[in-house]
């Protein structure tokens, strides 16, 4: 083969792995194949996921250079064909790829039950449907999107229960991320950190794991990202208030009264002397248990000084549970809360 030739095969297959990368990546993260027409890719997105640690990105692109390459060793084998009959193959070859990867998502664009991006075409996350399961070392988590254009974060002036550091401010971080779907456990963080001095007391295991300090809380992150390979940390507090929400702009994920809040949240109300096991009442709109009482969550501040946890707890007031409001702990305080557990997010 002379360079020509060799340099014209080069350029061939660089575009077909840019093309097929691309288009692979454009149509991945279909969790909920019943919202889009690429039911096929939808599950080989799952096995992908499955199979391998690797991001939604990395193994599509994986995906574009084997079908790159097939692609480039049919086109080797084709060359005894007659010129005719190349023209042929190679035009067939090209509708298919139009017809799957660009007329069918056109196509499906138009219906207006679609699930919209969240996020850049080009990322495979930004189609994955809020609300989405999965398993991650044993551990439930949930899909959490990107916010969208205009989301906020804070209380207006007006809420009931508000407090000076509520200040409304946008929010927005490129990308989505899992949350776990319920508070850590008991038994969780003893399996996890067994040196930690903490015993499971039978009856308890499904209880929050409440009273640890922000520190025993990252180690459970640090230790569990060992485990898994993933990457698990404390949740930011916009990214913490934003998964509450569920895209909502009201007091509570479900409404701006606290009438049902019962429904939601164990509090002060209905809590009895003490916490409940995790995942006993009705879920915010995308999945996510327990964001509003039962234990409060720490979060990373956005400011330093201070510890910061969300969501309230069995002990706390219907005001003390809104989506906006914060408890914070200073470290050099002799009482520790007794009520604050763990909730973690996992980066894609």
């Amino acid at each position: 083969m002379n360079s020509s030739r060799l340099l014209a095969h080069l350029l061939i297959t660089g575009g077909l792995l840019v093309l097929t990368g691309v288009l692979t990546i454009f149509t991945a993260g279909l969790d909920n194949a019943g919202n889009y027409a690429l039911s096929v890719l939808a599950t080989v997105d799952r096995v992908l996921a499955f199979l391998t640690p690797f991001p939604a990105f990395v193994s599509w692109a994986l995906v574009g250079l084997a079908i790159g390459a097939f692609a480039h060793f049919f086109m080797w084998e084709a060359r005894h064909f007659s010129r005719g009959q190349q023209r042929a193959v190679g035009a067939a070859g090209l509708a298919l790829l139009v017809l799957y990867f660009i007329a069918l998502p056109l196509f499906h664009s138009l219906n207006p039950e679609r699930e919209s991006p969240r996020g850049p075409w080009w990322r495979a996350d930004s189609r994955r449907a809020p609300g989405t399961l999965r398993e991650f070392d044993g551990i439930m988590f949930v899909w959490v999107p990107s916010p969208l254009e205009g989301a906020v974060v804070g209380s207006p002036p007006d809420e009931t229960g508000r407090q000076p550091e509520e200040t409304q401010r946008p929010v927005s971080f490129r990308r989505g991320f899992w949350m776990s779907r319920d508070e850590i456990t008991w038994e969780q963080y003893c399996q996890m950190c067994p040196e930690s001095g903490e015993s499971l007391v039978p009856g308890r295991e499904q209880f929050p794991a409440i009273g640890l300090t922000f520190e025993q809380a990252e180690e459970f992150a640090r230790r569990l990202s060992q485990k898994g390979g993933g990457s698990c940390r404390i949740p930011r507090e916009d990214e913490w208030e934003h998964a509450c929400r569920a895209d909502a702009r009201s007091a509570y994920s479900f409404g701006h009264f606290p009438s049902v809040l019962g429904e939601y949240a164990w509090y002060q109300g209905n809590s009895g002397d003490g916490p409940k096991e995790v995942g006993g009442l009705k879920p915010n709109a995308w999945n996510l248990r327990d964001m509003h009482g039962n234990a409060a969550e720490w979060c990373v501040p956005i400011l330093a000084g201070a510890q910061v946890y969300r969501g309230g707890s069995w002990k706390s007031t219907g005001t003390q549970c809104r989506c906006a409001a914060r408890g914070l702990y200073s470290p050099g305080e002799l009482t520790l809360p007794d009520d604050v557990g763990i909730r973690l997010v996992r980066d894609p």
